[in-house]
């Protein structure tokens, strides 16, 4: 990190998001799926503190990263449904965790370096270089080790003299020796490379730590003739890396089974209300009709047609209150989905819209029905996918496109409406869009977009299954 350290820099806070700022600029988390914005504020941040030039520009980059990191999963949360309120909840914990572990490395290692700027003496430099907390080597051309200072026995264990003019990949990790003679090429054919590579490290118990080095190539300096490795131990960030990859994983899995349940339920109250209730009533009219007729034949001409009118009212209410159940029914889930299949169901879906003005062209050849929840989650996506095209796209021409093979099933919408402007595609806002992803990525299938202004808009979902539902690749 090439910091100014005679700058003060404070770690006693970093600004919290401020939700009621209409932050019009572009958020560098839009789009993202939620389980993924900590790790991407992870490495936003190790480069922020890698790349800046002074201690103020760290805290202004690093507060404008937080901003907007927690700016986009409060907006994600707000009004989103329960399984994704607690992704959401674990990723704004997950960002502060690492906010927080960051930080106090980064102040460990300016309070080692402090005075620094203070003294010009070789001798400060030297002594500052032994008692340093991070592995300082020099190796050669061939990647010998010609130096290394103190530190490497107190992270790894072996002595100085032990790893002299050995190989440094030696002490690699075997499956990370690959990317890091990568990293050494790139260094020796671009000197100022200021990029960092995190490895596995090897101790002198036979086990391995995870650090972070960064180089310089120095080899045409005439005083160190080599290449400048410094590396520091991440271990425990690793640990709580992992803890934090395990608890959204968790959380993932809870909020899917979430949702599982929740469409379990939806269908359970459909079938009671649809077998239950919707009998019932049925028979009610029966009975209110045969009463009717019986009193038809006891009661005089002006008093019976004062009656038919009653009963007339009657069978229209008790009417009126069975399809009102049919229409809740086949909102909680239609029953064609599941006596029928998908192709119909979609089938029966895009015929709703066709009363809004929507010309639209069915494509459907499903070769055969596809396994549960496959079926519901496709479902789910296409009905979202008609809601948004109805909503916002002012179009007047659909193509709906299913297809399937004995390994995929497809779903293809395509609109000839206004489009989506391609800072909007992955916005904040776009709570439709970013649920159809994340219903694409429960069932491991592909999501794909293209949109353009005045272009319309084509979406596509490609989900890999067997006949145990989802695919096991």
């Amino acid at each position: 990190m090439r910091l100014n350290l005679t700058e003060n820099f404070r770690y006693d806070m970093i600004p919290q998001v401020n939700s009621s700022t209409d932050n019009k600029e572009l958020n560098r988390f839009d789009g993202e799926e939620i389980i993924k914005v900590p790790v991407k504020y992870m490495n936003q941040l190790n480069q922020i503190i890698e790349k800046s030039n002074s201690t103020n520009e760290v805290q202004d980059r690093v507060a404008r990263l937080h901003d907007e990191a927690l700016s986009y999963l409060y907006e994600r949360a707000d009004g989103a449904e329960e399984d994704q309120k607690i992704l959401t909840q674990s990723a704004i914990a997950s960002v502060e965790t690492i906010a927080s572990q960051k930080l106090k490395d980064l102040r460990s290692t300016i309070d080692d370096s402090r005075d620094l700027a203070k003294d010009d003496h070789s001798q400060y430099y030297t002594t500052l270089l032994e008692h340093s907390q991070d592995i300082t080597t020099v190796i050669d051309r061939d990647g010998s080790i010609k130096y290394t200072n103190p530190a490497i026995e107190r992270i790894t264990g072996f002595t100085g003299g032990y790893v002299l003019n050995r190989n440094i990949f030696e002490f690699i990790h075997p499956k990370d020796r690959e990317k890091v003679t990568r990293f050494y090429v790139a260094l020796l054919h671009h000197k100022n490379n200021s990029n960092s590579i995190e490895f596995r490290l090897k101790n002198s118990r036979g086990g391995w730590l995870y650090a972070e080095g960064v180089g310089k190539n120095l080899l045409e300096d005439p005083i160190i003739n080599g290449m400048i490795f410094n590396c520091r131990d991440i271990s425990e960030r690793k640990l709580v890396e992992k803890k934090l990859y395990r608890s959204i994983k968790q959380n993932k899995m809870l909020a899917t089974r979430s949702r599982q349940i929740r469409e379990n339920e939806r269908h359970s109250i459909a079938r009671e209300l649809h077998d239950d209730l919707g009998q019932s009533l049925s028979i009610l009219n029966m009975d209110i009709q045969l009463l009717d007729q019986k009193l038809q034949s006891h009661l005089d001409y002006k008093i019976r047609k004062e009656f038919d009118i009653d009963f007339e009212n009657l069978h229209h209410s008790v009417q009126s209150i069975i399809e009102t159940i049919q229409r809740i029914v086949y909102d909680l889930r239609p029953p064609i989905l599941d006596n029928l299949g998908l192709d119909e169901a979609i089938s029966w879906q895009a015929e709703k819209f066709k009363g809004a003005e929507l010309d639209i062209n069915l494509d459907t050849a499903l070769q055969l029905d596809p396994p549960e929840p496959i079926k519901t989650g496709i479902f789910r996506i296409f009905q979202e996918m008609m809601t948004n095209i109805y909503r916002h796209s002012k179009a007047k021409n659909v193509t709906v496109i299913t297809r399937s093979n004995a390994n995929h099933i497809s779903i293809t919408v395509s609109d000839d409406g206004i489009g989506i402007p391609r800072d909007k595609v992955g916005g904040v806002k776009s709570s439709g869009l970013l649920g159809m992803q994340e219903r694409t990525k429960e069932m491991k299938g592909k999501f794909s977009i293209s949109s353009e202004p005045g272009k319309g808009t084509t979406i596509s979902v490609k989900v890999p299954y067997n006949k145990d539902g989802f695919s096991k690749k």
